[in-house]
């Protein structure tokens, strides 16, 4: 049943199988990666407010048209002090616009080419503690269009 899933947090009941050293983006990359960055994912299982945190500091020197595509876990965020609203409220007061967009598990989709979709614009933050998934984007429309993989 684990698709891949790894995490910092201990609420999970998974045993440490291994460390692995983490630092923000803007110390890991170079300024001219970050910069050209025209995507950049975030599944970290619960961590995202932390990443989001170590990565605002570089999002003005960012292009235009970056998008993130951030996987947002409630119940794990909470864990830490920390919720949903607060992680899109941080990208909002940096100018990035909240989308829904739906997460398709299943391969065949992809291989298939059945993932071009439209992201929705974010209303209200989506209630209970399951993961759901959000495309930032200094777009303000009320829809987005997907074309990442096109």
């Amino acid at each position: 049943t684990n698709r891949g899933t790894s995490t910092l947090l201990p609420s999970r009941g998974f045993e440490r199988e291994c460390e692995v050293r983490t630092a923000p983006l803007s110390q890991i990359l170079q300024p001219d990666e970050l910069t050209s960055a025209r995507i950049i994912k975030i599944d970290v299982e619960g961590s995202e407010g932390r990443v989001v945190q170590g990565l605002l500091s570089s999002l003005p020197q960012a292009r235009q048209d970056l998008e993130m595509l951030i996987e947002i876990s409630p119940a794990e965020l909470e864990l830490q002090g920390t919720s949903a609203g607060e992680v899109i409220g941080q990208l909002a007061d940096v100018g990035f616009n909240a989308y829904t967009i739906e997460n398709y598990y299943e391969a065949y989709r992809y291989v298939a080419g059945a993932y071009a979709q439209s992201a929705v614009r974010l209303s209200t933050t989506p209630s209970g503690t399951g993961p759901f998934d959000l495309v930032f984007s200094r777009i303000d429309a009320p829809e987005l269009p997907v074309n990442w993989c096109a």
